[in-house]
């Protein structure tokens, strides 16, 4: 009998996130995005305009910023998909 009603509790509690705590992960995805963005930026500019040597280091962030938002795009796109 016991377990039986383990299992009714079990199916009355919720399942997924909460949508609150969706939209928190989605800003700590987005944040560190922006920063990367940014940093690359920079370091395009540093680059073209002071020909600085930093080609390796823009290279690297690139790619993680690529990453990122692929990353972020897909976790907003199933969380938060309407159809």
């Amino acid at each position: 009998m016991q377990s039986f009603e383990h299992q009714e509790e079990a199916k009355q509690q919720p399942k997924g996130l909460s949508d609150d705590k969706k939209h928190r992960i989605m800003f700590m995805l987005g944040v560190p995005l922006l920063i990367i963005l940014l940093i690359t930026v920079g370091l395009g500019v540093a680059m073209a305009v002071y020909g600085r040597q930093v080609f390796v280091l823009h290279m690297i962030l690139a790619g993680l910023g690529i990453t990122l938002a692929i990353v972020h795009s897909i976790v907003g796109l199933v969380w938060f998909n309407p159809f």
